[in-house]
C-alpha cells in the first residue's frame, strides 16, 4: 500500500495567472505572448474560438465566427458571424451580428446587424440594420435602418430610415425617412420625409427639399427641377421647373416654368412663365402710391428693384431705387 503523506500544493517556479486572481500584478504583467506568431493569440471558451488577436496582421476578432480567416489585414472584427466569408477584407470593420458577413471587396465600415452583409462594394460605410445590405457599388453611404439596403448606383450618400432603399442611380443624396425611396434617376438630392420617394423612372438631375418635395408623377420623365418648400412640385409633369414654397408647383403640367410663394400655381398649365402668389406681393393702388411708400426713407436699398401689385390696373409693377 502506497502513502504519499502530506502532500504541499503546487507552486509554479514561473509567473502565471491563477485561476482565483492574482496579487502580484504590476505594470509588466499581460496575458499574452512574447513570440511573433502569425497565427496570434485566441481563446476558446467549451474549445470554441471566441476571440483573435493577430500582431502580424493587425487584426481583432471577437465572437463567434467573427472572421477568423487569417488572410486579411489591419482589420476589426466583432459579433456573431462579423465578416465571417470575407477573404478580401483589408482595412474593414465590421462590428455587428453578420455585419460584413458576405463582403467582398476592401476599405469598409460596417456597423449594425446585418449591415453590409452582401456587400459588394469597396470605400462603403454602412452604419445601422440593414444598412446597404445588398450593395453592389463602390463609393456608398448607408447610415440608418434599411439605408440603401439594395443600392445598385455609384456614389451614394443615404441617411435616414430607408433612404434610397431601392437606388440604381448614380450620384444620389437622400436624407430623411423614405427619401428617394425607390430610386432610378441620376444626380439626384432629396432632403427631407418621402423627398423625392419613388422615381420608379429615370428623371435625371433633380433637387427635392422639404417634407414629400418632388414626389413624382408615376410614369412621366422630368429633368432638371429644383423643388424647394414641403410638397412643393408633387406630381409634376414639366422639366426646367423652380418651385419654391411649401406645395408651389405642385400638379404643373409643363416645362419651363418658376413658382414663388405657398400654394403659388397650383395645377398650371402655361408654359415659359413666372408664377408668383399674389398675396406675397405689397398691393397698392397704382405707380404713385408704390413710390411714395417704396422709398430709402422707408427702408428700401440704393440699387435694388421692389416688385408690387397694382390693385387698380391689376398688374405687377415696381419701383427702382
Amino acid at each position: 500500500m502506497l502513502n504519499f503523506g502530506s502532500i504541499a500544493p503546487y507552486t509554479p517556479t514561473a509567473p502565471g495567472w491563477e485561476l482565483s486572481g492574482n496579487t502580484n500584478a504590476d505594470n509588466s504583467s499581460f496575458i499574452g505572448t512574447t513570440n511573433n506568431n502569425a497565427d496570434g493569440l485566441r481563446i476558446k471558451i467549451l474549445n470554441t474560438l471566441l476571440a483573435f488577436f493577430s500582431y502580424v496582421r493587425n487584426n481583432i476578432h471577437i465572437g463567434l465566427n467573427a472572421n477568423y480567416n487569417t488572410a486579411t489585414n489591419d482589420s476589426i472584427y466583432i459579433g456573431d458571424s462579423a465578416g465571417n466569408l470575407n477573404t478580401n477584407g483589408a482595412r474593414t470593420i465590421a462590428i455587428g451580428i453578420q455585419a460584413g458577413q458576405n463582403a467582398t471587396k476592401p476599405d469598409n465600415i460596417n456597423i449594425g446587424q446585418r449591415a453590409g452583409r452582401f456587400s459588394s462594394g469597396s470605400r462603403v460605410i454602412a452604419i445601422g440594420r440593414d444598412a446597404l445590405t445588398g450593395n453592389s457599388k463602390d463609393v456608398s453611404i448607408g447610415i440608418g435602418e434599411d439605408a440603401g439596403n439594395a443600392n445598385a448606383g455609384n456614389s451614394l450618400t443615404a441617411i435616414g430610415y430607408r433612404a434610397a432603399y431601392q437606388n440604381t442611380g448614380a450620384t444620389v443624396v437622400a436624407i430623411g425617412s423614405n427619401a428617394a425611396f425607390i430610386n432610378k434617376s441620376n444626380n439626384l438630392i432629396a432632403i427631407g420625409l418621402q423627398a423625392g420617394e419613388n422615381h420608379n423612372i429615370a428623371s435625371n438631375n433633380n433637387i427635392n427639399i422639404g417634407n414629400f418635395a418632388g414626389v413624382p408623377n408615376a410614369g412621366i420623365v422630368t429633368s432638371k427641377n429644383v423643388f424647394l418648400g414641403m410638397e412643393s412640385g408633387n406630381l409634376n409633369k414639366g422639366s426646367n421647373i423652380i418651385a419654391i414654397g411649401d406645395t408651389a408647383g405642385q400638379q404643373n403640367q409643363v416645362n419651363w416654368v418658376i413658382f414663388l410663394g405657398v400654394n403659388a400655381g397650383i395645377n398650371n398649365a402655361i408654359a415659359n412663365s413666372t408664377i408668383i402668389k399674389n398675396e406675397y406681393l405689397p398691393q397698392y393702388a397704382n405707380h404713385a402710391a408704390a413710390q411714395a411708400a417704396i422709398t430709402i426713407a422707408a427702408g428700401g436699398i440704393a440699387g435694388n428693384t421692389y416688385l408690387y401689385r397694382e390693385t387698380t390696373a391689376n398688374q405687377i409693377g415696381y419701383v427702382t431705387l
